[in-house]
């Protein structure tokens, strides 16, 4: 049901808080982005893999970026609405 619920989706919208994102979802962000779908990750906790920054291969699967409050999550929501 969750392949079939991804494939069915437009987009994935990830919540990447913590100092790892959880192993399902990253499961999900990979298929999501091997779907074509448009990825989003939200994070409004400051604590980041390294350090300094998320893991490479998560942070670049999220096709529009990654929003750290809710300002920049609702902008990016109305720029894909205004895209179709």
């Amino acid at each position: 049901r969750d392949v079939q619920a991804l494939k069915n989706s437009r987009i994935l919208l990830m919540l990447i808080d913590g100092r790892v994102p959880d192993e399902g979802a990253c499961v999900e962000l990979g298929m999501a982005y091997a779907y074509n779908k448009i990825c989003i990750g939200f994070q409004t906790d400051i604590r980041k893999f390294s350090g300094m920054q998320n893991n490479l291969m998560i942070d670049y699967s999220f096709t529009y970026n990654i929003a750290h409050t809710w300002d920049e999550l609702r902008e990016i929501l109305l720029k894909i609405k205004n895209l179709k």
